[in-house]
């Protein structure tokens, strides 16, 4: 009987220890000294990604200009184009639809959010997040090659021959070409290479516009602390599709660039001109007689 009674014992000793310990180590007050031992839910909002993307398709146009700096019908004419021409793979097992990866992916170019941002308004993890805005961008870049092409380069643009301000002096002019900083985030050891005039970091990227507004080259990657000349030279020597004119037409560039065939700067005045120009703004005091 006191061999059971203590075996009896013994037990109860065990089960206290074992109580104890899960309350020390899965109790809300562990959370304290160790951190969470249960897994919690992170992301638990109740409208999910793609009920939000839905919503905004379905609402007010402003909140689509905010949100994505794009039209609604634009929006789902970009998601129809990136699927139906194969830009962008789509299956029936994937989760995140087309309409969300497009979503997530403007809302990274346009506000700059960080990718915890993201995970936060688009219920999915960073993985899930960083793996659809990737497959976006590549398509997004394949489709570039079709769009962003050098058309009309032997007539007259209407902007120009419509308009007695340009025409005839801007007749042989394509477009304009001018270089843009675009904000970068790079690694430690290159940053002061990327960092610009204006103190920050960004990318010097080369672009050419026709009449039209619209681009018909594009050259990004250089460091912003790169000059625009050097950025040209560059284009006009390496493999990157630059689109060379034909004899007589020339681009519209800044006062940046050189003079040569094919690229037109503005007209330098003399020094003697902007002294007397800078004079004859600067003001004068009151006369003493």
């Amino acid at each position: 009987m006191e061999g059971n009674r203590n075996n009896r014992d013994e037990d109860d000793v065990k089960t206290l220890i074992v109580q104890g310990a899960c309350f020390l180590f899965f109790s809300p007050y562990a959370e304290e000294y160790a951190g969470p031992f249960i897994r919690v839910p992170c992301q638990t909002s109740t409208l999910g990604g793609r009920a939000w993307v839905k919503e905004l398709l379905t609402g007010h146009i402003d909140r689509m200009l905010e949100n994505y700096r794009i039209t609604t019908d634009n929006f789902t004419r970009l998601c129809e184009i990136l699927v139906n021409c194969g830009f962008v793979a789509q299956n029936y097992r994937k989760r995140v639809l087309i309409e969300e990866a497009v979503a997530m992916t403007l809302m990274c170019l346009v506000h700059g959010h960080r990718m915890l941002a993201l995970c936060e308004r688009f219920p999915h993890s960073p993985k899930t997040i960083n793996r659809n805005t990737h497959q976006i961008l590549d398509g997004l870049c394949k489709f570039g090659y079709h769009i962003i092409q050098l058309r009309g380069q032997h007539d007259v643009h209407p902007r120009i021959s419509n308009d007695p301000r340009f025409f005839p002096w801007f007749q042989h002019a394509i477009g304009a070409m001018d270089g843009t900083h675009i904000l970068a985030c790079p690694p430690t050891v290159v940053q002061m290479a990327y960092t610009n005039r204006h103190g920050t970091q960004s990318q010097n990227m080369l672009a050419i516009c026709d009449h039209d507004m619209c681009f018909i080259y594009v050259y990004p990657g250089w460091e912003g602390s790169a000059h625009d000349v050097r950025v040209l030279e560059n284009a006009l020597h390496r493999e990157t599709y630059f689109p060379m004119l034909p004899p007589g037409k020339y681009y519209l560039v800044d006062s940046a660039y050189r003079m040569v065939p094919g690229f037109l700067p503005p007209y330098r005045t003399t020094p003697g001109d902007e002294i007397n120009r800078n004079r004859a703004r600067r003001p004068r005091g009151p006369k003493c007689y």
